[in-house]
């Protein structure tokens, strides 16, 4: 608090109280703004264009002036620092190399990323809305909506059908093989399932390849000897006018 800017110490530097004067200062109240926690946000200053002595009531009340800004200027930083967390994840899911798809309760999608537009054919906004059923085959659509029923009971984050093919359908009617992970995500409002889609068609037909050349390479030899056996049989069984034993180390 400086009740006369002229006669105060504060203002004694020539520069400082030159520009107090010409800017018709006589009088200033400054209260730092903190955070709940006690971190330094801003300043509150008061200032009056002549001598001014400050009572007990006025300066209650700028002290409640000055709680009030501090608290309106945290929330303030905190709505900003969610949006641009906010943003961030939105980005980062958005541009995803997997398909991400996020349901609510009654099975409708609420968003899908690019990469489920590339994949399934659909764009965002057609797909918003939508059950979720959209995206699968017609033989398992019923089924599916009994899983998902019994899966909403009691979400949990896992693999969905361990162990089996699964397969998504393309706007277009074609069928994709797919892995799916499940995550649920409790809020306010409900809970949410996020469901990370993987489109693995080339790695199966990778490993459709791989099991086709493993097989012939095993079979190939198999039918080589078949027919050598089936030669030495037959030749045995048939008499021979002559034989010979011929022992040699160097052909053992």
């Amino acid at each position: 608090i400086v009740e006369d800017v002229l006669t105060s110490p504060i203002f004694q530097d020539p520069e400082t109280h030159a520009v107090m004067v010409e800017e018709g200062v006589g009088a200033v109240q400054t209260t730092p703004l903190s955070t709940l926690d006690g971190r330094l946000i801003g300043m509150f200053s008061t200032h009056w264009r002549k001598p001014h002595h400050l009572n007990i009531q006025t300066l209650n009340v700028l002290d409640v002036l000055a709680r009030e800004a501090s608290y309106l200027i945290e929330i303030r930083q905190r709505e900003q620092t969610l949006k641009q967390s906010e943003e961030k994840y939105r980005n980062l899911v958005a541009n995803a190399h997997d398909c991400i798809v996020i349901i609510d309760e009654k099975g409708k999608i609420e968003f899908a990323n690019q990469q489920s537009e590339k994949v399934f054919g659909y764009s965002s906004e057609e797909l918003i809305n939508q059950p979720i059923e959209i995206l699968l085959p017609d033989r398992v659509k019923s089924a599916h909506i009994t899983h998902r029923a019994q899966y909403s009971s009691n979400p949990t984050a896992r693999e969905m059908g361990a162990k089996l093919d699964l397969f998504g359908k393309r706007k277009d009617g074609t069928e994709v093989t797919v892995d799916i992970s499940l995550s649920p995500v409790k809020t306010h409002s409900g809970t949410y399932v996020t469901a990370i889609i993987r489109d693995i068609t080339e790695r199966k037909e990778i490993e459709k390849e791989r099991a086709r050349i493993a097989k012939e390479l095993h079979d190939e030899p198999m039918q080589v000897f078949g027919l050598v056996q089936r030669h030495l049989t037959k030749s045995i069984a048939q008499p021979c006018d002559h034989c010979w034993l011929v022992q040699n180390r160097d052909l053992l």
